[in-house]
């Protein structure tokens, strides 16, 4: 993958299909963190009554993980993997929603990776430099021949 990691569609790196993409690209990627970018408005397809309530925050994160992990696995020369979210921990918000025509940023870490498709990372949303969400995500990457039916 010779592009910058910034001009690459973010649909080629998950494995979601439009309107469930919620995050916009990525900004950048090595092997232990990543940084996302969104920027929501009150049509958004997440919004409730014009706002997008902070628990969407957990979404924003999860997807960040697939996209790191989706990178990894284009820039490896293989395809997209499925993957779930397990569950969110210690998931800490600043606000009740989360901002409008901003550009906030999700950065993630490793802070665990199993030979068996289980990880842990640790994420956060922010608005320049406020924090606005944090929390321990567990994810499960699905084998390469896994499908859904």
């Amino acid at each position: 993958m010779s592009k910058d990691i910034k001009d690459i569609p973010i649909a080629t790196l998950l494995p979601h299909e439009a309107p469930m993409i919620f995050i916009d690209g990525l900004i950048s990627a090595d092997d232990e963190n990543a940084m996302a970018h969104v920027t929501l408005d009150k049509d958004h397809f997440a919004a409730v009554n014009g706002e997008v309530p902070s628990y969407v925050g957990i979404e924003l994160m999860a997807q960040t993980v697939a996209a790191w992990a989706g990178y990894h696995e284009r820039i490896a020369g293989r395809d997209v993997k499925v993957g779930f979210l397990l569950g969110a921990r210690r998931y800490k918000v600043s606000t009740p929603v989360l901002p409008l025509n901003v550009k906030l940023q999700i950065v993630i870490k490793v802070e665990l990776m199993a030979e068996n498709g289980l990880s842990a990372f640790t994420c956060e949303i922010l608005n320049g430099n406020e924090n606005l969400a944090s929390s321990m995500i567990n994810v499960f990457q699905a084998p390469a021949d896994f499908e859904l039916t």
